[in-house]
């Protein structure tokens, strides 16, 4: 395949992803879900709980515009994920694309994971995502030098960290880019510099788990329910069963519902094209052994998440599409001679066995393009198993 046609592509698949998902999110919120619109509509009606900032700022806008909660949500959903798709493509749009990338787009762990499972369209961590794509872009444009921005991304991961307590446990990847970036420019790496940036998060989660009351469902639900909104929208977050729902519970439930070979499989395969992309492309900014070193790190310190909540798909998921955004970071920018010479560069495919035997290089080809497709079609992963 030719690399200009690439782009187009790439693009092409970027619309029918935002258009699905946008199709999914119009249905839920139709129907008031309660994960996917009650989590955004949390709010500080019975006290201070994590999560209330998001719902008392969205209600307020809703008495403001005069419009149901359940559309506020979704307008404001649509906004950040269209923005951190858009900053993804941005990314990548003056990028050497290389084989195992395109896999990595096509995987069923990275874009198609909401596709794969609507149910998981709306959810809060397009926030994190599209702070950490916007991060990887200020990296690239070297104004994270300023502690102006620093700053702003520090009180944007305070707030973000208030909507939602995941976005703590994915914070050491702000770290991960910062490295990678500095080793990629030969440049010193200024380690207090990234960690302001999540500090903002660090220290917030201390009154969030100090201060935050359980999250009372039934106090909020009925000043929900009295804004016009469906009484679907306690049957997610809102409901009383999540009240006394805890690691003792989570983990009983994993196992009896085979979460650990189900998503066991899913880590490696969602993991096995990253591996290979790194290996491959013989980058010695990140050899394998120091990225699975890294990984492992990254993910102990998600493990609480897997530990209370019963959502290991979406916890995965948030790692994958992470560890994509991190991956543009490795991606050669194209020269001026790539862009005239376009024509004549072809996507290459990878050796699985060397052979100067024509019939041998065309089998290469054929196999490696029938493995590549069984692993983006034959899979899939869901947010969680019932």
């Amino acid at each position: 395949m030719k690399n200009k046609f690439l782009i187009p592509l790439i693009s092409f698949f970027f619309i029918a992803v935002i258009t699905g998902y946008l199709y999914a999110l119009y249905f839920y919120t139709i129907k008031c879900d309660g994960w996917i619109t009650g989590d955004w509509l949390v709010n500080f009606q019975a006290g201070f709980v994590r999560r209330g900032l998001c719902g008392y700022l969205i209600l307020g806008l809703s008495d403001f515009l005069k419009l149901k909660p359940n559309f506020t949500v979704m307008w404001i959903q649509i906004a950040i994920y269209i923005a951190y798709m858009l900053v993804l493509f941005l990314l990548l749009y003056r990028k050497e694309i290389n084989i195992w990338f395109l896999i990595l787009l096509l995987s069923p762990v990275t874009l198609r994971f909401t596709i794969l499972d609507p149910r998981t369209v709306g959810r809060k961590e397009i926030i994190l995502l599209l702070l950490y794509g916007l991060y990887i872009l200020c990296l690239n444009r070297k104004v994270l030098k300023s502690y102006l921005v620093i700053f702003l991304f520090s009180a944007a991961l305070l707030i973000a960290t208030l909507f939602h307590e995941l976005v703590f446990f994915y914070t050491p990847y702000f770290i991960l880019a910062a490295y990678l970036k500095a080793k990629i420019d030969d440049e010193p790496f200024h380690f207090l510099k990234t960690v302001l940036v999540i500090s903002g998060s660090f220290l917030i989660m201390i009154p969030i788990y100090l201060f935050g009351k359980t999250i009372n469902g039934s106090v909020i639900c009925s000043g929900l329910m009295e804004k016009g909104l469906s009484d679907n929208i306690c049957k997610g977050i809102l409901a009383p069963w999540t009240k006394d729902f805890g690691m003792k519970d989570a983990l009983i439930h994993a196992k009896e519902h085979g979460y650990y070979p189900a998503y066991g499989t899913c880590l490696f395969l969602g993991l096995l094209p990253f591996a290979l992309y790194i290996k491959y492309s013989k980058n010695y900014i990140a050899p394998l052994k120091k990225f699975l070193v890294a990984f492992l790190f990254l993910f102990l310190f998600s493990f609480p998440l897997f530990l209370f909540a019963i959502d290991w798909g979406r916890w995965l998921n948030i790692h994958f599409m992470l560890l994509l955004f991190t991956s543009t970071l490795l991606l050669k920018d194209i020269s001026y001679e790539s862009k005239v010479n376009w024509s004549n560069e072809y996507l290459a495919i990878p050796l699985l066995w060397k052979s100067e035997v024509t019939l041998f290089k065309l089998s290469n080809n054929v196999v490696f393009v029938l493995l590549s497709i069984s692993y983006i079609i034959l899979w899939s992963m869901q947010h969680f198993l019932w």
